[in-house]
């Protein structure tokens, strides 16, 4: 029997939830990709079945690398695979295609960058300007030419180091994200990470995704 596949969309995938979750990715000897396409795993049962199906018995042979969603997914983007096989999602096989990753292009080169940090923190400046001009939402409003007048305002949050209190302005890099961690309804708008850096560079701290584990405090200077 053929077996059935769900097509999904980005809409529905809603990436942002997941991307420093940690999969599996089925792998080919040095390869992650067969017939254009990756296969990734969930789910330690979705992993079991399918290594049980293919009668892959012993945990230690089976064929897979270990990384988050995020990073397989940036993967099949520079492979420009035609989509990716999920397995653990659904009961059903899903598959997110080639046009539906594009979408999630800009979230996971903000992601990834991100994710560096994590490793090497001592490179924020090199990676705060290599994202400088991406854009990423707020809680509030920028102004729009910096005249006299204009009325502005964002969110910001308390934060300590070393017993020091100091504010940040929560900074989200995708839409859905800043509506999630959205407390107070504020307006969730879309600009650039150099413009927020701008507007707060003698004020206060930006902070990136404040509510994820990847998430990474900047200071403006950095940025700009």
């Amino acid at each position: 029997m053929e077996e059935k596949i769900i097509q999904i969309t980005e809409e529905e995938l809603e990436l942002e939830d997941y991307l420093d979750m940690r999969i599996a990715v089925r792998a080919w000897g040095d390869s992650l990709i067969k017939n254009d396409k990756m296969l990734i795993f969930v789910s330690d049962c979705a992993l079991d079945e399918w290594a049980d199906k293919n009668r892959f018995f012993d945990v230690s042979e089976l064929p897979i690398r270990v990384m988050t969603f995020g990073s397989a997914v940036n993967h099949a983007l520079n492979a420009k695979v035609s989509g990716i096989e999920i397995l653990g999602f659904y009961d059903d096989m899903s598959f997110l295609s080639s046009s539906e990753l594009k979408k999630t292009s800009a979230l996971v080169k903000n992601y990834m960058a991100l994710e560096s940090l994590q490793i090497n923190p001592d490179e924020i400046k090199r990676v705060a300007r290599q994202i400088r001009e991406n854009e990423v939402y707020i809680h509030g409003t920028l102004p729009t030419d910096y005249r006299e007048g204009d009325r502005f305002g964002t969110e910001t949050m308390k934060r300590e180091k070393d017993g020091t209190e100091y504010t940040a302005v929560p900074v989200f890099l995708s839409e859905r994200s800043a509506v999630k961690q959205n407390p107070n309804d504020a307006p969730v708008n879309k600009c650039k990470l150099c413009d927020v850096a701008f507007m707060y560079r003698t004020m206060f701290k930006l902070f990136l995704e404040p509510y994820k584990r990847y998430g990474f405090e900047m200071d403006p200077e950095d940025i700009l």
